[in-house]
């Protein structure tokens, strides 16, 4: 598939539309009225990541909170298979994932995506909350709205 046929496939299967990307590349959504996530092409436009920050590294506690976020990170174990990153110059964490799609297939995507809303919901209230290692419990399906 090229970014072309991905927007298109986005499109109806979410059925937000039009969905464009900005000039820097991106298409950002807001699910369950509080948490945003983006979408992001890759300059070749032969990828796309999917990314949201999910907090700021705590003052306190520091190092549990980064040997927790190092934990889940292993091979994807509390992640649903995304990663996390954090940007050294704001001490903001961030769950992303990549996706190559010349072999990307929508649905495929879509369950990527839940299972990345539903992970980025539980690290953002983990950091909030300072519990650091959230449930593996499913929650509700997320409603995306532009």
């Amino acid at each position: 598939m090229n970014l072309d046929e991905f927007v298109d496939q986005f499109q109806q299967k979410s059925g937000m539309s039009p969905l464009q990307f900005s000039d820097e590349g991106v298409i950002s959504f807001i699910f369950n009225g509080e948490f945003t996530a983006s979408i992001e092409k890759s300059d070749n436009d032969t990828l796309v990541t999917i990314h949201a920050k999910i907090g700021d590294l705590p003052t306190e506690n520091q190092e549990s909170c980064m040997k927790a976020l190092l934990e889940a990170n292993l091979f994807g174990q509390k992640t649903g298979g995304a990663s996390i990153g954090m940007d050294a110059s704001t001490n903001e964490v961030y769950l992303f994932r990549t996706f190559a799609l010349h072999t990307l297939e929508i649905d495929y995507f879509f369950d990527a995506l839940t299972s990345f809303m539903q992970t980025q919901q539980q690290w953002t209230l983990a950091l909030q909350n300072n519990t650091y290692l959230p449930k593996q419990e499913k929650t509700a399906e997320p409603k995306l709205y532009l």
